[in-house]
C-alpha cells in the first residue's frame, strides 16, 4: 500500500508543478482534484459492490497498475488532455484500492490482530503519503521525466506484490458479518 500511495501522491508534489512549469491555469487544477474528490463519493460504493466479487488481488492489482500508470502515461507529455487522463485514471485506481484494503486487512487477521493489521495498513498509507510527494519533488527537480518513471514503477511491484502475495484470499465478499447470506 505504501507503493501506491506513493505513486498516487505525485498529483500534489511534481504534477502541481507542471501545471506551474507550464503556466497552466491553477483554477484548472482545483477543478481536477474537485472533480476526484466528487469521482471517489459518487462511485467508490458502487464500484466495490463489482470488485468485492473477485478475488482481491485482481482489484488491488488492477488499481496499483491504473495509479502507477497514470503516471506513466505523462512520459507521452504534460498537454491537457493527457493531465486530464492521468486524474482520471488515478482516480479509477483510487477508487478501487480504498475499501478494499481494508477489507483485505481485516482478512488476513484474526479477530484477536484485527487492530493491528489495520494499524499497519494505516502506517503504510501514511508512510507513501507522507514521502510520496517530497521524493516526487526531488526526482523532478533531477529531470522532469523522473517522477512518472517512479510512480509507474511503484504501481508494477504494488500490482506483483498483490498478485503473488494475496492470490490465496477469496474474494472480498466471502467475508463480513453477511457472508453466506444470499
Amino acid at each position: 500500500m505504501a507503493l501506491v500511495a506513493v505513486a498516487y501522491r505525485q498529483a500534489v508534489g511534481p504534477l502541481t508543478l507542471v501545471f506551474n512549469d507550464r503556466h497552466y491555469n491553477l483554477q484548472l487544477l482545483g477543478y481536477l482534484f474537485s472533480g476526484n474528490a466528487i469521482a471517489v463519493c459518487l462511485f467508490q460504493l458502487p464500484l466495490s459492490y463489482y470488485t468485492r466479487r473477485l478475488p482481491v488481488w485482481i482489484p488491488l492489482s488492477l488499481s496499483a497498475l491504473l495509479t502507477g500508470g497514470a503516471y506513466i502515461l505523462l512520459l507521452a507529455g504534460t498537454s491537457l488532455p493527457l493531465l486530464i487522463a492521468n486524474f482520471a485514471l488515478w482516480t479509477v485506481g483510487d477508487i478501487i484500492i480504498g475499501p478494499l484494503t481494508m477489507v483485505v486487512a481485516m482478512m488476513m487477521s484474526t479477530p484477536q490482530t484485527a487492530g493491528s493489521y489495520q494499524g499497519a495498513l494505516s502506517v503504510a498509507r501514511s508512510t507513501g503519503l507522507a514521502v510520496g510527494p517530497s521524493l516526487g519533488v526531488f526526482a523532478y527537480s533531477v529531470q522532469a521525466s523522473l517522477p512518472w518513471y517512479g510512480a509507474g514503477v511503484c504501481g508494477l511491484i504494488a500490482a506483483a506484490i498483490f498478485a503473488g502475495f494475496l492470490r490465496y484470499l477469496p474474494a472480498a465478499s466471502s467475508h463480513g458479518p453477511r457472508a453466506g447470506c444470499r
